[in-house]
C-alpha cells in the first residue's frame, strides 16, 4: 500500500484546482488508507466539510465506473463521481499525474443517515434500541465529538469511536441440568436477569452464561434465549446451543410443545384442589409495568393442583398452557391467593423473595427425543411443604 501523507493530499487537491496556497494540512482531517487489493490504495478524507477519496489503482484506465468499483471495495457503496482533471481542455480526462504515478479525486455525494441506524448495521450485535442508551449515555464520539442524540445525521465516513463501558460483572456459574451439543438447560436463581431488555445493565444475566457456551456466530444482546423467566423467579430455563436449536426450541415454544410445572406458596386457600383457571389477561393501563384480568385481553389459561396446606399458606403446582406475562402471578392473584412475596400482586410480605420456581421443563430435542428437566426445590419452599412426593413423582 502506498502511503499518501496529508502533504500529498494538499498537494493533488491543487493539482485538480480545489486547494489554495493557503490551504494548509490542518485543512485535511479524518485520513483513512486502505488497500482493497494488491495493486490499489484509496484514500478517503474530509476537506471543507466533503468527503474525498484519492485513487491509486493501475486499473482505473480513466474509467469513473471503475473508480467508483474500487472506492466500494475498500470502504463500501458510495455515490458520487470523480473530479475532472482541469488541465485537460480538449477532452474528458480524471487522471492526474503525481510523483510518477496517476491518480484520481473522487468526491462522494453528501448522504447521511441516523447515528444510531448506521452503527445499529455495523454491530448488529447489540439492537438499536441498546445502541440508542449507548449514545444516550456518552459511550460515542462523531469526529471526535461525543453524541447524545441517536437522530443525528451523519455520514457513513464520519470518524465514529465507540467506547464501551467496562463491565462490572460477576460471572455466574449456573447450575446446568441439561446439554448436549445443541441444547443447554440452566437453574436460574432468583433475582437474576434472563437477558436484558436494551439497556446497560452491568450485571450478570442467563444470557451472559448461555453465551460462553454458544456455538454459532449470530451473536445479539439475547444469545441462546428462547424464553424467559420474571427476574424474582427461580428455576429451569432452557436455551439453544446454535442458532439451528434456538429457532427449534422457539417452534415448540410458539406451538405450545413445551410443557412447563411450576411450584408456588400462595397466601389463604384455593377454591377448589384442582382446577383450570382460564381467565384473559391484559396490560394494566393505570400501571403499565404490570398486567390485569381483563375480558378483553389476551386468552389465558393455567392448570392448579394443590399439594400442600399449612398454617395459612398452600402449595400449589401449576400447569400454564399458555405463556401470557405474569400469566401465574396474575391468575392466582384474581383468585385471591396472591404468591407469597409479590410486590406487584399481592402485599410483598410473608418472604424476602417470590415463591415462585419454574420446576420442570420437558421439550424435544434436536434428535428428536423427549428431554425432561427438573430444577432442585430452594430450601425456601420446604418450610410450607408437609409432603414433597408429588414434586417427585413427576414425570
Amino acid at each position: 500500500m502506498i502511503k499518501y501523507t496529508t502533504r500529498d493530499i494538499v498537494a493533488i487537491l491543487r493539482l485538480f484546482g480545489l486547494a489554495t496556497d493557503q490551504t494548509g494540512q490542518r485543512d485535511i482531517s479524518y485520513v483513512q488508507s486502505r488497500a482493497p487489493a494488491d495493486h490499489s490504495t484509496i484514500v478517503a478524507f474530509v476537506y471543507q466539510k466533503n468527503h474525498y477519496y484519492i485513487i491509486h489503482d493501475d486499473d482505473i484506465e480513466d474509467n469513473e465506473s471503475t473508480a467508483s468499483l474500487s472506492v466500494a471495495a475498500a470502504y463500501g457503496e458510495q455515490s458520487g463521481s470523480l473530479v475532472r482533471n482541469p488541465k485537460e481542455t480538449d477532452f474528458t480526462a480524471y487522471g492526474m499525474p503525481y510523483k510518477g504515478k496517476e491518480v484520481y479525486l473522487y468526491k462522494a455525494t453528501p448522504t447521511t443517515m441516523r447515528l444510531d441506524v448506521l452503527i445499529s448495521q455495523r454491530h448488529p450485535e447489540l439492537s438499536r434500541s441498546s445502541w440508542q442508551k449507548h449514545i444516550k449515555a456518552g459511550h460515542v464520539q462523531v469526529n471526535g465529538s461525543v453524541v447524545r442524540t441517536p437522530r443525528t445525521e451523519v455520514h457513513p465516513h464520519d470518524a465514529i469511536v465507540i467506547t464501551m463501558p467496562e463491565s462490572t460483572q460477576e460471572k455466574v456459574a449456573l447450575p446446568v441440568l441439561y446439554s448436549d451439543n445443541q441444547i443447554m438447560a440452566v437453574s436460574k436463581p432468583a433475582g437474576m436477569l434472563t437477558h436484558t431488555k436494551g439497556g446497560i445493565v452491568p450485571e450478570y444475566t442467563v444470557k451472559d452464561f448461555f453465551e460462553t457456551h454458544y456455538l454459532s456466530d449470530d451473536r445479539s444482546d439475547r444469545t441462546g434465549i428462547v424464553h424467559r423467566l420474571d427476574r424474582a423467579t427461580s428455576g429451569v430455563i432452557v436455551g439453544g446451543r446454535t442458532k439451528e436449536a434456538v429457532a427449534e426450541l422457539q417452534r415448540q415454544f410458539a406451538s405450545r410443545r413445551v410443557q412447563k410445572v411450576y411450584v408456588a406458596v400462595v397466601q389463604g386457600a384455593l377454591p377448589q384442589p384442582e382446577a383450570i383457571i382460564d381467565v384473559p389477561i391484559a396490560r394494566n393501563p393505570k400501571k403499565p409495568s404490570t398486567f390485569r384480568a381483563d375480558s378483553r385481553g389476551k386468552s389465558a389459561q393455567t392448570r392448579y393442583r394443590v399439594i400442600s396446606t399449612r398454617n395459612g399458606y398452600s402449595t400449589v403446582l401449576l400447569f400454564p398452557k399458555t405463556g401470557r406475562t405474569h400469566q401465574l402471578r396474575v391468575h392466582l392473584a384474581y383468585l385471591g391467593t396472591p404468591i407469597v412475596g409479590d410486590p406487584a400482586y399481592g402485599t410483598g410480605n410473608h418472604s424476602d423473595r417470590l415463591m415462585l420456581h419454574a420446576l420442570q421443563l420437558t421439550f424435544t430435542n434436536m434428535q428428536g427425543e423427549e428431554v425432561i428437566v427438573k430444577s432442585p426445590l430452594p430450601d425456601e419452599f420446604l418450610p410450607y411443604i408437609q409432603d414433597t412426593s408429588a414434586i417427585t413423582a413427576l414425570n
